[in-house]
């Protein structure tokens, strides 16, 4: 990474209260118009939520890209390198690139006294506007209303995907409380579509709805399994017409779905042949098909819970390798664990060098005894059964490394 990017106050690595002490959400919107961008005339995406909004983002940037010559994606974490949150048209920037940018730009971030997510976001913007990309997808950080990519006065359809039970340190410890952070990013006048939510969350995002005169479509999965293999899901969409993807996980057909429905709600025409490529291509680490691995990145109770209902549709013997940060949702993993053990044979916590503390020997503690432990990233021998490795982003190059895995696969979208 850029040293001058590592410099930066780096809230991913230890998060502070969620106020605005720490957090602008108008400073990236100052700087553009001081270094004079305009996104004016842009078709800007703005996707908040807990669970799915990464993988909505990629989906929404592979159906415009079927549509405008050139498309913006920002999203974030990344595995393994930071050129991964911002793309055109799936392509990563360069690593030369973003140096370019930053040295362009460093005395106007230094000035405005960004964190290490505030430059980042500035820089793709940067980078988005200065080569014309038509359409932009802005995946939110950790919450929405104080997120660093809510700048955007006016974007063309606010996106909100499933809200559930993560960073509740900083966003609140309800479900409401956390929706109202995530509902920040409704603009008046601005199209919004949801996942379908739990009753309260779905009131909140109504009553924000009502104050900035929209309203809220909530889009239901409605895409029924009809078979599914290790290298095949195939559904029933709402229309009777078959689609096929690579990608395991029924949550994801509905991820698609929203962001499927949310450009057809604003009138961008898909082409449904570049509408079915997009479905099929698999999303980077999330539920993985890597023989004789299933990589993915769950890290909160909705994620594991539909991680596991994937599972439970393939018939064959499974182990579980559980690496995850100690200040995720532990106990709150611990029932649903305990509701799908019958589909492994053996459930194993491990802890992974982090800047942020690892959670595997709390898990163990939290689970009873009921798993086992690793102090490390663990290296699996072929044993004839699929090995699932879940929890984190963290660990996954440490993993990769270790089973002679190649990363650049997993740096495509």
């Amino acid at each position: 990474m850029h040293p001058f990017l590592s410099s930066l106050i780096n809230y991913e690595k230890g998060l502070l209260k969620y106020q605005m002490d720490h957090f602008d959400p108008g400073r990236v919107g100052r700087m553009l118009e001081e270094a004079n961008f305009s996104y004016e005339g842009k078709k800007v995406f703005h996707i908040a939520g807990t669970k799915g909004k990464g993988s909505t983002a990629i989906y929404l940037s592979r159906l415009l890209s079927g549509v405008y010559p050139r498309v913006g994606l920002y999203t974030s974490p990344h595995l393994f390198v930071v050129e991964e949150r911002i793309r055109i048209n799936g392509e990563m920037i360069s690593s030369e690139e973003l140096h370019t940018l930053i040295e362009r730009w460093a005395s106007l971030i230094e000035r405005h006294g960004c964190s290490f997510f505030e430059a980042l976001t500035f820089l793709a913007m940067a980078y988005f506007l200065e080569r014309d990309c038509q359409a932009i997808v802005l995946e939110t950080g950790m919450g929405g209303r104080l997120d660093a990519t809510n700048f955007v006065s006016r974007p063309e359809a606010c996106l909100l995907t499933r809200i559930g039970w993560d960073h509740t340190k900083f966003l609140g410890d309800t479900l409401e409380a956390i929706a109202m952070e995530k509902a920040g990013i409704i603009k008046t006048g601005v199209p919004v579509f949801s996942s379908l939510q739990e009753e309260g969350v779905k009131a909140v995002f109504m009553e924000k709805a009502k104050e900035q005169k929209t309203q809220v479509v909530f889009v239901e999965n409605r895409a029924q399994l009809v078979f599914c293999s290790p290298t095949k899901w195939v559904y029933r969409f709402p229309d009777g017409s078959l689609w096929e993807s690579s990608q395991w996980g029924e949550v994801f057909a509905g991820n698609f779905l929203l962001a499927y429905e949310a450009l057809k709600g604003v009138g961008i025409p898909i082409e449904e042949a570049k509408a079915r490529e997009a479905f099929w291509r698999p999303l980077p680490f999330r539920m993985w098909y890597h023989h004789p691995f299933l990589l993915d990145v769950s890290h909160n109770p909705e994620s594991f819970l539909a991680l596991f209902q994937a599972l439970a549709r393939i018939d064959v013997p499974k182990d579980l390798y559980i690496g995850i940060l100690g200040e995720k949702e532990l106990a709150r993993l611990v029932p649903i664990i305990e509701d799908y053990r019958h589909l492994f044979e053996r459930i194993v916590c491990f802890d992974f060098a982090s800047p942020r503390p690892s959670g595997g020997r709390e898990l163990l503690s939290l689970l009873g005894g009921k798993a086992e432990y690793l102090p490390e990233v663990p290296v699996i021998q072929e044993t004839g059964k699929l090995s699932i490795l879940t929890g984190s982003f963290y660990w996954a190059e440490e993993f990769l490394k270790r089973h002679g895995i190649e990363r650049e696969e997993f740096l495509k979208i």
